[in-house]
């Protein structure tokens, strides 16, 4: 063994001659090792020195050879030195043997997808952490076998590094053609063991098409400041078959979409082509707007849809994310609470009184306070964690629901918390704290104040863990002290990050700093924005924009910096996940004019990040499909300044508990399905998804309930009524008592379980016609009587009753779930339609709820006189709402 200390004897002799006992004792490279040579005779005290230890191994002055030593035999000199200067040598040998690898990595093979002639597919991952408690050094040989030179198209960053580490291999296959291509990546140790990860790289043959980022545009504006809001949508083609051609134009020509530049153009190989959407609220009431945005290509049609929210003026009730996951080990201990910001983003000089209540699960967390006050330039503040009770539970996933009110307008909000507790026999993870951080200083000088990370973890016991950090650049301007330390889940650690310019130019410049414990490895995000040396220590300290560009630095461009979520992710599907960006400029100042959006290669629905405080824009990602590699891409737009974009790399696993969840613009009204279309009160709504229940049919009884078999849904303050359940899609009706023009969560329930809220804008009127897949009106020959059909068409003059969705108020009143009165008094709409047939006006006779129906309202018209013949087009409004444009077959 090599760990216990050895005592070989020196014998100095009046004729300095000695005796001793060699060589050493083999010893384990990598580990621990120590010797203490001791000396006798002449006159003490001894001072030991040599001029060759081992590489890895020290000689101190007191005679204790010790560290950790790399593979190998080596002859050691050791002369020692009494206190009259007499001095004698001896040369030792001593054989350290490889005890196997000295990293661990993960994954040892990755495998690209790409298509011949297209956009590189996204970045993987290689882990290196230490299988010891200290960083190693290692380096990376990349080739194409024994032999063979590395292929062209692989890049793995960095080639030297300290583990723990993560390597970042890129692929672009440009132009190769070859089905397969296969790359080797080695980690080699200190010692020379090399670990090999196989890269494969498939080809296939793949027809361009256009791929837009985000899928949907959502604008909020108030309408007591109207004026133009500008969002971005990027556009690049996936597939091969190089750069594809496109076109845009506005469905709809709707007059409050001024413009779209440009609104035509082409792809650009590996990269992304960015399309401005302008938009004027000049004049527009408050309420809904929506259209479509139309991309015509050489591939198949992409639609768009734009949707506009005009609220009321004062203030609105908003949160910087709707879920939080709090991750731990049963009885492990947990040291990460979470922050979530309560916001009034509405007009300035407003303010609000915001209460918290637990709605569920009140028994898994706990808030340091339960109400505030929020303004629009100070949020408040609730921090949430689990109960100690809690964290004794069995693994599994536990789920709160926290409601938060106030006098906003479009109160209720939403906060859905999930602890994902582990079984105690799975190993501590860490869980740092900030996930990302931003330096700014000026070029030529270090930055005087390091900044600290957290690092949590949820074990019982200290766990030990390692930290190394790298640079993009490959410089030296980034450190990290200390590299090694233990944590645990009642005494976290800290690490502090230093930067210094001395050596750098004005820039923006990006880091990491790499945690690894018990073989995992999480990557905390490090951006140091480097200011010129000429700016003025006032324009440095200066928090306005104005005041930065005015002086010696000038903007050009945007630095973005993920602080939510870590590189090297690990996250269950379905469980959330919050993406919080910090946005700057290369002077330092914060944007908040900028538009950002996030996409994810493992097919995920893109999402736009909000602005929440100055620099700040957060969005709630709640992850669908599982991937044992995926990137997600976030990209920062601004009017003037160079674009950012950054990629963060990691897992989602399978979820044994894995929560409903509502799928992008999931939520339509039954009879006029529009892709993030407005809704009304007492409308029927299709809710789509996974995960939305164990039971598949119909409902039964009146009034409907509010809960069948586990299901349920939550709309704003309401739990609303179930027509229908399955796994995939659940029909509802969105309660009467909501009040139109304002926005409210959306939750699925299952068995407590409980879906990431998805925002719904509720306006008045929103009519959908029923119709047929081949989109002839749904419409009897009168009441009770025979179907229409081109069979049996609608006569000139004869009165046909139609059905509809979304047409609001009614007298009398209707609760939601209860049928409709089946006798006078009917429930009839307080706003009274219009019925076209081929443009012309027909006679309504009734137009209110379906007796003894829930949530089904009916038109009674008569077909005019002189009508034509034929399929004629059938439209209903009321009050300039247009439904769905229906066929009504008609003859003489």
């Amino acid at each position: 063994g090599a760990s216990a200390a050895q005592s070989f004897s020196i014998t100095i002799n009046s004729a300095l001659a000695f005796t001793t006992t060699s060589p050493l004792a083999p010893g384990t490279a990598g580990t621990n090792y120590s010797v203490t040579f001791a000396a006798t005779g002449g006159s003490g005290p001894y001072t030991f020195t040599t001029s060759n230890p081992p590489q890895g191994l020290l000689l101190s002055s007191a005679g204790v050879l010790s560290g950790m030593p790399v593979a190998g035999t080596f002859m050691l000199t050791v002369t020692v030195t009494d206190s009259l200067n007499n001095s004698i040598s001896m040369q030792f040998s001593v054989t350290f043997v490889s005890a196997g690898p000295l990293l661990q990595v993960s994954p040892l093979a990755l495998i690209f997808s790409a298509a011949f002639e297209g956009d590189a597919p996204p970045p993987q991952f290689i882990d290196v952490v230490p299988i010891g408690t200290q960083p190693i050094n290692f380096t990376v040989k990349v080739d194409g076998g024994a032999g063979v030179a590395a292929p062209n198209w692989i890049t793995v960053k960095p080639l030297t590094p300290t583990a723990p580490a993560r390597l970042v291999v890129t692929v672009n296959q440009g132009t190769l053609a070859t089905q397969s291509s296969n790359a080797r990546v080695q980690v080699i140790d200190t010692s020379g063991n090399a670990i090999v990860v196989m890269v494969t790289l498939n080809i296939s043959t793949a027809s361009p098409q256009l791929q837009v980022v985000p899928d949907t545009l959502h604008f909020a504006a108030r309408s007591s400041t109207p004026g133009t809001l500008v969002e971005t949508l990027g556009v690049r083609s996936t597939g091969g078959g190089g750069p594809v051609s496109y076109s845009t134009v506005v469905q709809n020509n709707s007059s409050w979409i001024t413009g779209i530049t440009p609104a035509s153009g082409q792809t650009v190989p590996n990269s992304t082509v960015f399309l401005k959407v302008q938009i004027n609220t000049q004049g527009l009431q408050v309420g809904s707007y929506h259209d479509v945005i139309l991309f015509s290509s050489n591939g198949p049609a992409i639609s768009v849809p734009v949707a506009l929210f005009v609220s009321a003026s004062g203030a609105i009730l908003d949160l910087s994310v709707t879920g939080e996951r709090f991750q731990a080990r049963s009885g492990g201990g947990f040291s990460n609470p979470q922050t979530v910001e309560i916001l009034d983003v509405g007009d300035a000089g407003s303010s609000l009184a915001w209460t918290a209540q637990f709605m569920s699960g009140s028994q898994y967390f706990s808030a340091t306070t339960l109400s505030g006050n929020a303004t629009p330039t100070t949020p408040g503040t609730l921090t949430l964690a689990p109960t100690a009770s809690a964290l004794q539970l069995p693994a599994g996933g536990y789920y709160a629901l926290l409601k938060i009110s106030s006098s906003a307008l479009n109160s209720p909000l939403y906060i859905v918390l999930v602890l994902d507790l582990a079984d105690p026999a799975t190993p501590p993870l860490p869980d740092p704290s900030p996930a990302g951080v931003v330096f700014i200083g000026p070029a030529g000088q270090p930055v005087s104040t390091g900044q600290t990370v957290n690092i949590n973890t949820s074990s019982s016991s200290p766990v030990a863990f390692q930290v190394s950090v790298l640079t993009a650049d490959g410089g030296n301007w980034l450190t990290v002290n200390p590299s090694t330390g233990t944590a645990s889940g009642s005494s976290p650690a800290q690490i502090s990050l230093t930067v210094d310019a001395t050596q750098l130019a004005a820039g923006i410049y990006s880091g990491e700093a790499d945690i690894s414990m018990s073989g995992a490895l999480r990557s905390v995000n490090i951006t140091f924005i480097v200011e010129p040396a000429s700016a003025t220590t006032a324009e440095r300290a200066s928090s306005d924009h104005a005041i930065r560009a005015a002086g010696s630095c000038t903007p050009a461009a945007l630095a973005l910096t993920e602080t939510g979520l870590v590189n090297n992710f690990a996250i269950p599907a379905g469980w959330p996940a919050a993406l919080i960006v910090q946005l700057n400029d290369d002077c330092g100042n914060t944007i908040s004019n900028s538009s950002v959006t996030a996409s994810f290669s493992n097919g995920d629905p893109s999402l736009m990040l909000r602005p929440t405080q100055p620099g700040a824009y957060s969005a709630t990602w709640q992850p669908g499909a599982m991937s044992a590699q995926m990137a997600i891409t976030i990209q920062a737009q601004s009017t003037t300044l160079k674009p950012a974009m950054v990629q963060l790399i990691g897992t989602i696993n399978q979820n044994p508990n894995a929560p409903p969840m509502i799928a992008e613009n999931g939520t339509v009204n039954t009879f006029n399905r529009v892709p993030a279309g407005a809704l009304a009160p007492g409308m029927i709504v299709e809710v789509y998804g996974l995960g939305l229940g164990t039971a598949k049919g119909n409902t039964s009884g009146l009034p409907l309930p509010t809960s069948f078999q586990g299901t349920s849904l939550i709309v704003g303050p309401y739990q609303v009524p179930l027509y229908y359940v399955s796994s995939g899609q659940v029909n509802v009706e969105f309660a009467s008592e909501l009040t139109p023009n304002q926005q409210y969560p959306v939750i699925a329930i299952l068995n407590g379980a409980l879906s990431v809220p998805v925002l719904t804008d509720i306006s008045p009127i929103q009519l959908g016609v029923a119709a047929l897949s081949d989109g002839h009106t749904i419409a009897q020959h009168g009441v009770g009587s025979a179907y229409i059909t081109e069979a049996s068409p609608a006569k000139q003059g004869e009165v046909v009753v139609i059905y509809l969705s979304g047409m609001g108020a009614t007298n009398p009143a209707v609760k939601s779930g209860a049928p409709a009165p089946s006798s006078p008094p009917f429930a009839e709409v307080t706003v009274t339609p219009t019925v076209t047939l081929d443009g012309q006006a027909a006679s309504v006779q009734f137009a209110g709820l379906t007796p003894g129906f829930v949530g089904l309202y009916q038109v009674n018209f008569q077909v005019p006189t002189n009508a034509g013949t034929g399929d004629l087009t059938l439209v209903v409004s009321q009050n300039g709402v247009p439904s769905n444009a229906t066929r009504l077959p008609v003859s003489k």
